[in-house]
């Protein structure tokens, strides 16, 4: 058998050995630690970024909380200073808007009196003196239109009235005859109206308008029997101004019954010119005339009857309706009382 004859290494000790393999285990070791080591500083590295971005945007958030707050705090603080500022200047300017309003409504108001012929005193802004006293301007002062205190059965423009407790019928027929001497605008309306103490006597008397039956007994005046019984209490006695202001006078009575009061005017006409005279004193009675008669005319498109005279001037009627008889001067006067009575129904 052969032997093999190539030379073995020589053998090395056993502690060499050991050490060897122990350095090698230690380089390998070394190696880990250092990835471990730069895998670490990576990710520290990483989360430090993070940190600081982090830290970057809770920074911002905080100083925009704080501009926030600070932009609060400046405008509450602007609102307590306009809170707290004095309103003189805004009380001032009312003040000085009101007085305006007032001068401007002062002039359109002495304007418009102007216009319609009154006469106002206002004072002016120069003539006001605070504090101290001053004459006060004479003012003329406005009469307010007299109210008609007596019914009327047509409208008036005047009126005159009469106490039967200080009148005599001579008295009243002279006074009314004055008023009629005197005359009258053309198309105007006076009313007489009379007045007596009821009961006459006492305390708690009162001042009423007299009836029909009460005057025509009290001025003396006989009309029929057949009429008295359907007289109303309501009546008129007036004037009515003509052409010339010629002042005519007239009556208005009321009846209760148509055909008492048509044939009571009939039986009255021979005494009718006589009782007017008595009332307003004119001379109907005595006036020329061709018979005692009166004559069947039509006046503004009602029955009439008028004294048979030459002309237009003279004593005459007319049944108005079933309740108004109008007795009048003349016939032009009575053309235009008819139709006055008519309008007031």
């Amino acid at each position: 058998m052969e032997q093999n004859s190539s030379p073995r290494p020589p053998a090395q000790p056993m502690g060499a050995i050991m050490a060897k393999e122990l350095g090698e285990k230690n380089i390998v070791r070394t190696i880990h630690s250092m990835k471990d080591d730069v895998e670490e500083a990576v990710t520290k590295q990483k989360e430090t970024a993070a940190s600081i971005a982090l830290a970057e945007v809770r920074k911002q958030e905080r100083e925009r909380e704080a501009a926030l707050a600070a932009a609060r705090a400046a405008e509450e603080a602007r609102l307590l200073a306009l809170a707290a500022k004095p309103k003189s200047h805004a009380g001032m300017t009312i003040l000085i808007i009101f007085l305006i309003l007032l001068i401007i409504g002062g002039g359109a108001g002495y304007l418009y009196l102007s216009s319609r012929q009154t006469t106002i005193t206002v004072p002016l802004l120069g003539d006001l003196h605070f504090g101290q006293k001053k004459q006060a301007a004479p003012v003329v002062p406005v009469t307010p239109p007299k109210p008609f205190l007596a019914p009327a059965l047509i409208q008036p423009q005047s009126e005159k009235r009469f106490a039967l407790a200080v009148e005599n019928p001579e008295h009243i027929s002279a006074a009314i005859a004055v008023e009629r001497t005197a005359g009258l605008t053309q198309g105007t309306v006076k009313n007489f109206y009379f007045t007596e103490q009821v009961p006459p006597e006492g305390a708690a008397s009162l001042v009423a308008s007299v009836g029909t039956n009460r005057l025509l007994s009290f001025m003396g005046i006989n009309a029929p029997q057949s009429m008295i019984r359907f007289i109303d209490p309501q009546f008129m006695i007036g004037l009515l101004g003509e052409t010339g202001s010629v002042a005519v006078p007239f009556i208005i009575i009321k009846t209760t019954d148509y055909g008492a009061g048509r044939i009571g005017m009939l039986q009255w006409e021979s005494s009718l010119p006589g009782d007017f005279d008595k009332i307003f004193g004119t001379k109907l009675a005595s006036t020329p005339r061709q018979s005692d008669k009166f004559k069947d005319i039509i006046v503004a498109g009602k029955d009439a009857r008028m004294m048979d005279t030459n002309s237009d001037t003279g004593l005459v009627y007319a049944i108005v309706d079933a309740q108004t008889i109008v007795i009048a001067g003349s016939r032009t006067s009575i053309s235009e009382i008819v139709p006055l009575t008519l309008g007031n129904k």
